[in-house]
């Protein structure tokens, strides 16, 4: 698969999940696409945002009981880390499609909406450039 970095091998993803199982099962699905980077809460993913400058795609629960979704995308706003987003959630559609309108607003560019459970297939569409919101 040719990534958004063409220098590696594979595109960078980062998972942002409070649900291990969730994490795990992306990392699992994904991990034939790309490197996998994986977070159980948003102040782990946000470390890790300032860690690394590769990576191509963030994907994030909306939902988190700590940290949540919100909190992160603010302070990578504040530190100037505007990566694309895949934002996902089991809550209902319109508190997704709110956050991905913020998300926007704040300069983040949304490549698409997902529900859970969610389709890697959709999150590897979304690696590439084609978008699946809506």
């Amino acid at each position: 698969m040719t990534g958004p970095n063409t220098a590696r091998a594979k595109p960078v993803i980062l998972v942002v999940d409070d649900d291990q199982n969730v994490t795990a099962t992306l990392a699992r699905i994904l991990r034939d696409d790309a490197i996998v980077l994986l977070a159980n809460d948003g102040e782990a993913g946000l470390n890790i945002v300032t860690a690394h400058r590769d990576i191509d795609l963030l994907v994030l629960d909306v939902t988190m009981p700590q940290y949540d979704a919100l909190e992160l995308l603010d302070d990578m706003k504040k530190c100037g880390k505007f990566l694309p987003l895949v934002l996902f959630s089991g809550w209902r559609r319109d508190v997704l499609d709110d956050v991905a309108k913020l998300a926007e607003h704040y300069g983040f560019q949304v490549r698409a909406v997902l529900e859970k459970p969610v389709d890697g297939r959709q999150i590897v569409r979304a690696l590439n450039h084609q978008s699946v919101r809506r």
